[in-house]
């Protein structure tokens, strides 16, 4: 019991790592700690919570490409990585990746609200996209004042104000 309460234990510790480097901006270190730390046998099954922070800090630096192959190299997925991904290629603006992603999560039952709105959001320079994601949003319950905003910013940005009133 003791080997495996110290084992969740440095796993813990290892996601606070990963976490505060993303969090730090400092996405190389993040990204450096994550891959060392995956090959050793305690780590066989690919943290999700380490690579969910990984993944956001590589959106949050701009690195969208890295982290979509990243994501699609992972033999784990779960709700935490689909929208750590997605919302990457979002700040990226590769609404194409973002939209296979959200595909890949609905069809892996780990479609949720911030998958959702990111993908929205990769989209906001097509506002007709954008309204049909929030649709379907609305009609799987996932839609958020989140969604609503971003398919706004779309509607803006492409000159269809009047296009959100509809929804």
């Amino acid at each position: 019991a003791n080997v495996q309460a110290l084992g969740l234990l440095e796993v813990m510790s290892f996601n606070a790592a990963v976490a505060a480097c993303g969090n730090a901006k400092v996405w190389m270190q993040s990204l450096q700690l994550f891959t060392s730390r995956t090959s050793l046998s305690l780590f066989s099954m690919l943290p999700l919570r380490s690579l969910g922070s990984v993944l956001s800090a590589l959106g949050d630096a701009q690195e969208w490409e890295r982290a979509f192959g990243m994501f699609n190299e992972a033999k784990f997925r779960n709700v935490y990585t689909y929208g750590a991904a997605i919302t990457a290629c979002a700040a990226g603006g590769a609404s194409r990746q973002a939209l296979y992603l959200l595909d890949k999560a609905r069809a892996d039952s780990c479609c949720d609200a911030v998958a959702v709105n990111a993908a929205i959001s990769a989209c906001r320079s097509n506002w007709v996209l954008s309204v049909a994601l929030l649709e379907q949003a609305i009609a799987e319950r996932l839609a958020t004042m989140v969604s609503y905003s971003a398919v706004m910013t779309a509607c803006d940005r492409c000159e269809q104000p009047h296009k959100v009133l509809e929804c």
